[in-house]
């Protein structure tokens, strides 16, 4: 009997759920830039994409993302605003959600590499994952609008949410780990 693998199957069937359900609720925090016509919200689910995968790792953040996201497209209501079906990630906002499983595996890759343990680690691996969302929900929107107004409807009035969420998760992740070694190791 392998322990060791009986324990990752037991991991992903719990946290993978876990993560989307983490997914989905902070997806529900969400509100769209008063200062621009922007047809991009500002939510918290790529917020708990990436910190999910910067916690538990690649194989677990791209589970949740890609599960997060058949499901939403299934009709489960787990997208921002309580929104669901496959018009959601052909729509505005659809490169954005589309990239989570990439992002997630890049930032969990940094979670195994123990970036998650310190604040400028978590900072940097959050706001590369940031580029990789960012990237494609501009280009996936400039298809649309074109750059520029991709640049100035999606991107740049996505900025200061994605810093806020950035400096939160960055400074939020390494308190987990210290609470968690604390009371695991």
């Amino acid at each position: 009997m392998d322990l060791k693998k009986h324990r990752r199957i037991f991991n992903y069937l719990v946290w993978i759920p876990a993560g989307v359900l983490i997914m989905a609720f902070f997806a529900q925090i969400h509100f769209y830039v008063p200062w621009n016509d922007s047809l991009i919200q500002v939510t918290g689910q790529s917020f708990a994409v990436l910190c999910v995968a910067l916690l538990l790792g690649r194989w677990i953040g791209v589970g949740a993302s890609l599960l997060y996201l058949v499901l939403g497209v299934a009709g489960v209501p787990v997208f921002a605003g309580e929104e669901s079906g496959l018009s959601v990630l052909t729509g505005s906002q659809g490169g954005f959600m589309y990239s989570y499983p990439l992002a997630a595996w890049y930032v969990g890759r940094h979670g195994e590499l123990e970036w998650n343990r310190n604040i400028p680690f978590s900072i940097i691996s959050l706001s590369l994952g940031t580029l990789v969302i960012l990237f494609f929900g501009t280009v996936h929107l400039s298809f649309s609008q074109g750059f520029v107004p991709a640049l100035r409807n999606g991107l740049m009035p996505a900025l200061p949410g994605y810093t806020i969420k950035i400096a939160a998760g960055g400074m939020a992740i390494p308190v987990i780990m210290k609470i968690h070694d604390l009371l695991f190791r």
